[in-house]
């Protein structure tokens, strides 16, 4: 029975070298159990070069199903997309688990600009500013005196102290604000 499975995890480990997109294929529509499983049955394996080679094709195969083993690009449910730093440009931890976001961290930017899609009050001077590009950014404080930009007014926001950010519309003073999902 030991031998079977030493044959098989050699088997397994040797298929690392088929065409990737055939066994990424196979890899992505794969079950949990499936692939526990298989680890399994590396974990069996006695011999340590062996097992090592087993686990590496079984982490190569995975990292490639989910797109994650090209340079530039992040793992994602679906065709992994290059990340951008205006797209990385106020990210959180938190935020990018509410938006389903693999971390890619690019150089630090300190300031973007952005064109403006659609600025809604939700009441109390607190604007939800929406951009183009698909991020949105709240006040962190009501701003009774704000006049909103218009859509496809460009509009800077940069990093301030201790984490926080600035937006600035127009001759505005700068406000506080927080990207929201």
């Amino acid at each position: 029975m030991a031998r079977l499975g030493l044959i098989a995890a050699i088997a397994f480990a040797g298929a690392s070298v088929a065409p990737v997109t055939a066994t990424a294929q196979a890899q992505a529509g794969m079950s949990d159990s499936a692939r526990l499983k298989l680890m399994m049955e590396c974990d069996a394996i006695k011999e340590e070069s062996v097992r090592l080679s087993c686990y590496d094709g079984a982490v190569r195969r995975g990292r490639s199903a989910l797109g994650a083993d090209r340079p530039g690009m992040v793992a994602g449910k679906s065709a992994a997309q290059p990340r951008s730093p205006q797209q990385e440009f106020g990210m959180t931890r938190q935020l990018e688990k509410q938006l389903n976001v693999t971390p890619d961290r690019p150089p630090e930017v300190e300031e973007i600009s952005a064109k403006v899609a659609s600025a809604t009050d939700r009441g109390a001077g607190m604007w939800r500013i929406a951009f183009l590009d698909g991020a949105r950014w709240q006040f962190a404080e009501g701003q009774p005196d704000f006049f909103p930009p218009s859509r496809g007014d460009e509009v800077r926001i940069r990093k301030g102290v201790m984490g926080s950010y600035l937006m600035y519309v127009g001759r505005q003073p700068s406000v506080r604000v927080v990207r929201v999902p």
